[in-house]
């Protein structure tokens, strides 16, 4: 009930941010140290493809650490048979940091892709609906993008791409 307030909480009465220059590497590498013992219980692999050296970005790393968490939670519990979840990042147009988490999971029917991110949507059993939808605001007041590609049977990729510099004031 906790975390559900919480993320309630965070939509209708979002945080101020604040922007630090923060290296997304250590934000990768902290998401993944909370993961990985869920990861390993389920006897999913994790891989990591940093196409770098990256330049530090201008964000709040908390609440980056949020989606990411949320984002590879997810992946891993699409695969309840275990797998393997890519995450790559890269830069694009020396601007934006891209970052793609790619899973084998279930997949999401084309029909229901639309629906990720509406308030208490799921498509998990246990899910409140909330987590993306925290995860996608987070990211708009980055001024950055959640999109996804999936297909039944064949897995998701999540792609979050931010600006790696925020215009203050503008």
């Amino acid at each position: 009930i906790n975390s559900i307030v919480n993320d309630l909480m965070y939509l209708g009465k979002p945080k101020e941010i604040k922007f630090v220059k923060t290296n997304i590497e250590e934000i990768i590498a902290y998401t993944l140290s909370i993961t990985q013992q869920q990861a390993e219980r389920e006897k999913v692999t994790i891989e990591t493809v940093i196409a770098g050296p990256l330049p530090p970005i201008d964000c709040d790393s908390h609440q980056l650490k949020q989606v990411f968490i949320n984002l590879i939670k997810n992946a891993i519990e699409s695969m309840p048979d275990g797998g393997r979840v890519k995450i790559k990042v890269t830069v694009l147009d020396g601007n934006k940091m891209k970052i793609s988490i790619q899973d084998e999971g279930c997949g999401i029917d084309a029909e229901m892709i639309h629906s990720l991110g509406e308030p208490f949507y799921t498509t998990k059993n246990e899910g409140t609906g909330l987590g993306l939808m925290v995860s996608n605001q987070i990211i708009q007041d980055h001024k950055g993008e959640l999109t996804f590609n999936s297909s039944v049977g064949n897995g998701t990729t999540v792609i979050v791409t931010i600006p790696i510099t925020q215009a203050f004031g503008k």
